[in-house]
This record gives structure tokens, C-alpha cells and sequence, in this order.
């Protein structure tokens, strides 16, 4: 099968010797090679150089310029980046050197560790130097990726020239990006359509006529409701989500199809805008032939030739033999090391749609987890309250797998729950507040056309010590930017605490009643914008 994805993100990174360029008087066809959210799965990124290969060989065989393009979540925390962390050397940041990407967009997975340690991974890159992007990012404030952009490491948008014709690139990161991340000082502009379209400009105004946004916005949804307010941009290419989109009309594979490769959607004046991305994790790569007249209208998608290819893995597979010595070897060395720490009678279900809209066998070992821990904590000291509510954030529960029953190792929980956080105690929670936190977390949820709850955000809460009943038919709790209330929302219907306390009965607050709750910092700090600093700060922070 073969399908074919694209998004770019980018900021104007223009060079003074290309700023020049004269209309073209021909068509132009390129080929864009393109992929999203690899986060850290690298133990078959071989096999997705041998595919990257491959398609780059073909294009020159056709006689067309290539470029390869990643629309972010470079990397993500677990056990490959801790055993980098251990080691001192990126494999990802090696694996994508070796890539020879021509750019990348930011996503919100890569500061997850912060801006010290993204300034380290993209310092660390030995063989290229490609053009991080996302347009509505501001680094001069951060003292660690400043100096990235005065490089030019760092940019809005960037140009690249391919068989003599210049293509802009510009990128976008989800606005989210502070509630979900660690951004550091990183100005997070919220008008993302005034940041594109600035880029737009800057573009055209340097004679470019050939513009690919590359956008982590975490779904194609957003994407393409970006797209009908934006003009001037060519082709989408999204990150942040998992839709399969496929010309195959026979594939029947593990993914559910959600469109053709690429989707075409119209702008804020009526032009085509294509849009494509990728399931991630290297399994597919994306391979779009675009054809362009003189004008920079894209004429052909050449959907008979365009498609994402699903990326083998066995043992017969072609394989780049490099990247295998140098990244894939030493960390199947590493995981080889693993150690049982448990035996599990049923399966566990961690994949991404599951995690984030239903309540499960994973989610609520791991809501008991933080509950336990916390009042194992709470009992040696007598000057903390002893939570008796737990809350665990769906985006905090990874892997995106399924794991069969049998044992479970320390990598595996380390792959499950890989963010570096602490456990954490926020004593008196009013009911109003613990109502508010629910609010947010179940704001997020819809149902599809079969009827199906589902969601792809992280704020879905798994709870521990208590049962909450919750209403779609409800109004959703929203925020602003900032993590403030606009909308409280009237979803939850009730909360009953293990021990029988209502905390919320018949939709209301109970008048004077207040819950120890238990956490992670992450949650208890704003993180996936729960409201609980409107409860205070936590009291204890622990390991």
C-alpha cells in the first residue's frame, strides 16, 4: 500500500542571496516526503530510511526534486529518551540527522524537557543542519533558544530551492502549547491565522509562489479549519493527530481511514488547499507528487502516484545498515536489559483514542497509583491532610499500544508513563473547584457518527476513590488561553467519594464540603488547563 501525507511548518528564515526569485514559465513537479510524530519510536526507523530511500531514488529516476518534511513530536519522553538522557548521545536527534530532513516543525512533545534540553538536541545534530519552524513562536526571550534562532536553526518559515524553483515552508505549533508543555519562556502567539499569513506575505513579497504549511495542531480537524481562513497556501501537511489518509481503496489494515491522500479543502478566497499527514511512530511515510504552473497553482495532485507507504519491519525487510549500527542496535541492546515487575491476567489497552475518552483497566491502575502513593506519603507526615480522591490526565498515560496479557517490564511502565513528574497533594479542594476540574476534564469529549464517545485530548481525567457521572448532553467547561474560565460548564451530574461523600449532586456543588485530592505536578500546576489553582498551590510535591 502506498499512501501519501504532507504538512509543513516553518518561519521566515530568508536569505539574503535567495530573496530574488523569477516567475517561473514552466510547470513544476516535485515530490514531498513527508512524516509526523515519530516520538522516540525508533526501533524501526531503519526500515523508514530504507522506504525515505527508496522514494528520494525515484523521484530522481522521474526526474523531479524531492523534500522531506516533518510536522513535529520529534521525540517524546520514555524509555528511548531517558536511556539517551543516561547515555548523553540523541538517537533521535541522530536518526534524524541522518534523515536529511529539509526542515521541521516544532510540536508541543518536543519541550516536553524544556528549552535547555531541546536547545542541547538540536545542537546536537553532526551531518545537517535543517531549519526548526513554527511562525507563531517568539524564542528571543529564552535564553537557551535565542541564540537558535540567530543562527537560523530557529525560524518562522524558511525557503528551500529545488530544481531551480524556490518553495516556501512555514510552520505552526498548537497554541496549546503552554498548558500542555514546558515552553519556558517562549512567547505562544494564540492568533495563529495573523501568524501564517505574515509568513504568507513575507513569502510572496520575496517572490515565492509555492507555500507548504507544516502544522502541529494536533489534528486535521483544526487543520482544516485553519485552512478556510488563510490564502496563499498550497498544501497542509498536519501533525499532532492519528488519521490514516489513503487512496487505497482495498486497505484493510490494523487504522481506520479517515480520507483520501491528499484532502482538498478551499481557502478564505475560494483556492484549492490540499491538506495530508500521517500516522506516526515512523510506520508510514508520506509521498505527495505535486505538479505547479506557472503561477504556482498546484495543477495535480497525480493521486495515482501519490500515497502514505506503510513502512515494513521484519526481519526480510530492507533496512538502512547504518542506521541500524548506529541508533537501532544500541537500543535494542538497552531493552534487552528489562526487568518483570508484574503479571497482567488482561490485556491493557493504551492506545491514544482509548486513553483519552474511556475510562479502563489502565487508566484506573494508574489514577490508583497516584492515589496510593500520595497517602503513603500523606501517613508519614502528620501536618498533610490524607487525599482520598485521584486524578490522573489521560495525556500523561502513553505508548499507544497494546499490550497483551503476561508480564509487564520497567520499560514498559516507563513507556506508559514517561514524563518526568511528581506526585503531588492539593489539600481542601472546595467541591465547586473539584466540580470545575471534572468540567474540564470531560470538555473535550464528542460523539462520532456511530454514536461513539471519543477524543483525542490529554485532559480526559481516571480517576481513583470515588464514581463521577457525567452528561454530553451538557454544556462543555471552557478556557481562554491563559487557563481562565470563560464557560464552568454543566456536564457533571454527580461525584460520590469511595466513603460515600456527594461532592456534586444533581449537576450543583455540595455547599461545604472540600476533597484531599492527589495528582502529579504536571495536573496540580495548570497542566492540560485543569483549574486548580483556583484551589490554591499543592502543598507537597514528592517522587
Amino acid at each position: 500500500m502506498r499512501h501519501v501525507s504532507l504538512l509543513i511548518l516553518g518561519m521566515s528564515f530568508i536569505v539574503a542571496s535567495v530573496l530574488a526569485q523569477t516567475n517561473p514559465t514552466t510547470s513544476f513537479t516535485i515530490r514531498v516526503l513527508h512524516n509526523n510524530d515519530g516520538e522516540s519510536s525508533l526501533l524501526n526507523v531503519d526500515h523508514f530510511a530504507a522506504v525515505l530511500a527508496d522514494e528520494r531514488a525515484a523521484a530522481e529516476a522521474d526526474g523531479i526534486p524531492s523534500i522531506m518534511l516533518s510536522s513535529g513530536d520529534n521525540f517524546l519522553a520514555g524509555f528511548v529518551f531517558n536511556y539517551s538522557q543516561q547515555t548523553g548521545i540523541y538517537y533521535d536527534a541522530m536518526a534524524l540527522d541522518r534523515l536529511n530532513y529539509d526542515a521541521l516543525c516544532l510540536g508541543n512533545h518536543d519541550f516536553d524537557y524544556g528549552t535547555e534540553v531541546l536547545a542541547d538536541f538540536i545542537n546536537s545534530y553532526e551531518l545537517t543542519a535543517p531549519p526548526y519552524l513554527s511562525a507563531n513562536l517568539d524564542f528571543s526571550a529564552d535564553a537557551n533558544l535565542a541564540p537558535l534562532e540567530t543562527a537560523g536553526r530557529l525560524a518562522a518559515s524558511t525557503i528551500l530551492t529545488k530544481g531551480g524553483e524556490q518553495i516556501g515552508i512555514i510552520g505552526l505549533t498548537t497554541p496549546e502549547l503552554p498548558g500542555i508543555s514546558s515552553p519556558g519562556d517562549v512567547g505562544v502567539g494564540q492568533d495563529v491565522v495573523a501568524a501564517v499569513m505574515n509568513e504568507v506575505t513575507a513569502l510572496e513579497n520575496a517572490g515565492v509562489n509555492k507555500i507548504i504549511l507544516v502544522s502541529h495542531m494536533q489534528s486535521v480537524t483544526t487543520d482544516v479549519e485553519l485552512a478556510s481562513q488563510l490564502t496563499g497556501v498550497d498544501l497542509i501537511i498536519a501533525g499532532g493527530g492519528d488519521q490514516l489518509l489513503t487512496n487505497d481503496a482495498n486497505y484493510n489494515g490494523t487504522y481506520e481511514v479517515y480520507g483520501e491522500y491528499p484532502l482538498t479543502f478551499t481557502d478564505a478566497e475560494g483556492a484549492p488547499v490540499y491538506i495530508v499527514t500521517t500516522i506516526g511512530n515512523y510506520n508510514f511515510l508520506g509521498s505527495l507528487k505535486l505538479t505547479f504552473d506557472a503561477n504556482g497553482i498546484i495543477t495535480s495532485t497525480h493521486m495515482e502516484e501519490s500515497d502514505v507507504i506503510e513502512v515494513p519491519s521484519g526481519d526480510n525487510d530492507p533496512f538502512d545498515a547504518d542506521m541500524y549500527n548506529d541508533v537501532v542496535a544500541p537500543l535494542e541492546a538497552a531493552l534487552g536489559q528489562e526487568n518483570v515487575i508484574a503479571t497482567t491476567e488482561i490485556a491493557w489497552d493504551v492506545r491514544k483514542p482509548v486513553i483519552r475518552s474511556h475510562e479502563n483497566g489502565i487508566g484506573s491502575i494508574v489514577a490508583d497509583s497516584y492515589l496510593t502513593k500520595a497517602q503513603e506519603w500523606a501517613a508519614t507526615d502528620a501536618e498533610v491532610d490524607m487525599p482520598v480522591f485521584g486524578l490522573a490526565n489521560g495525556g500523561g498515560i502513553r505508548s499507544n499500544t497494546i499490550y497483551g496479557a503476561g508480564p509487564i517490564t520497567d520499560q514498559d511502565i516507563q513507556n506508559i508513563l514517561p514524563f518526568p513528574n511528581y506526585i503531588a497533594i492539593m489539600e481542601d479542594v472546595p467541591a465547586e473547584v473539584v466540580k470545575r476540574v471534572l468540567e474540564n476534564a470531560y470538555s473535550q469529549l464528542t460523539t462520532n457518527v456511530n454514536g461513539e464517545v471519543v477524543s483525542d485530548d490529554g485532559r480526559f481525567a481516571h480517576i481513583s476513590g470515588g464514581v463521577v457521572t457525567y452528561d454530553l448532553s451538557g454544556e462543555a467547561y471552557t478556557h481562554d488561553a491563559s487557563g481562565a474560565t470563560i464557560n464552568p460548564g454543566s456536564r457533571i451530574v454527580s461525584l460520590v467519594l469511595s466513603d460515600g461523600t456527594l461532592v456534586v449532586e444533581n449537576g450543583m456543588s455540595v455547599d461545604g464540603v472540600t476533597v484531599d485530592m492527589a495528582s502529579v505536578d504536571f495536573s496540580m500546576n495548570g497542566g492540560d488547563f485543569y483549574p486548580f489553582d483556583q484551589a490554591g498551590q499543592p502543598v507537597l510535591v514528592s517522587e
